[in-house]
């Protein structure tokens, strides 16, 4: 299992309060931990791995450990924050700036298109961007002019808001000028339903602790998110469609 050797400092932004670390790989990963909550670690890696599994520009990520040890020399805010044992450990991307309004015609209108799709499935409304601004949980490289989606553990709310997601969303504009004929629809199916096949093996890959934590607490309800991406993939997707 990949180990944190190394926490260099916290995170300029996010509320969950992530922190560079460097691992036993030699690479360096923006960790999550205590602060993200159990239940927000579980959405974080499952959201990640569906992401994943569709082809879609996500950092690499796995579960990691933190010894207590190291947690504490490196002073209150990281123990407070990361606390110890499993973490969340997305790997850092070089040379990325945080993505702009102005941004939105360098990004692949059918990529833009399958992003929206994702956060849709997932109830991820944490994708925000207008003309005024937001906080979309997407990272640009220029050097590559390439798109990174991060941030998920606010995904599979229970409480979704689907009008507010079509007025908010980063790539809303783009999908409502694109047209969705049935076999355009068949084709997103089969891959929502490839995607959903991973869900026993990643399920297998999420620690026990976060389990127990998230039965104590019981914020993320993983039998009824499963019933409902079951049922959109077969085509209940397309009334949530505004």
């Amino acid at each position: 299992m990949l180990e944190i050797y190394e926490i260099i400092e916290p995170a300029v932004q996010g509320r969950t309060t992530p922190f560079l670390c460097k691992a036993s790989d030699n690479k360096n990963y923006y960790v999550k931990g205590r602060a993200a909550t159990a239940s927000g670690l579980m959405k974080e890696f499952i959201a990640g791995s569906l992401a994943h599994r569709l082809g879609l520009p996500i950092p690499a990520f796995q579960v990691a450990y933190l010894d207590e040890v190291l947690a504490k020399a490196h002073g209150q805010n990281a123990l407070e924050c990361l606390g110890s044992g499993y973490v969340f450990a997305s790997e850092c991307i070089d040379s990325v700036t945080e993505f702009k309004y102005e941004m939105l015609k360098q990004v692949n209108p059918s990529l833009q298109r399958d992003i929206l799709l994702f956060d849709l499935w997932i109830q991820n409304e944490d994708r925000v961007l207008t003309d005024k601004g937001g906080n979309p949980n997407l990272l640009w490289q220029s050097s590559y002019s390439k798109l990174h989606i991060i941030d998920h553990n606010l995904a599979f709310d229970p409480d979704f808001n689907l009008k507010l997601f079509w007025e908010t969303h980063a790539f809303r504009l783009q999908f409502n000028s694109y047209q969705l004929d049935s076999l355009e629809k068949q084709r997103i199916e089969s891959k929502l339903q490839e995607s959903l096949k991973s869900w026993a093996e990643c399920w297998g890959k999420i620690p026990s602790e976060w389990k127990e934590d998230n039965e104590e607490t019981k914020l993320f309800d993983f039998e009824t998110t499963l019933n409902r991406l079951g049922e959109e993939v077969q085509g209940n997707i397309w009334s949530k469609l505004l």
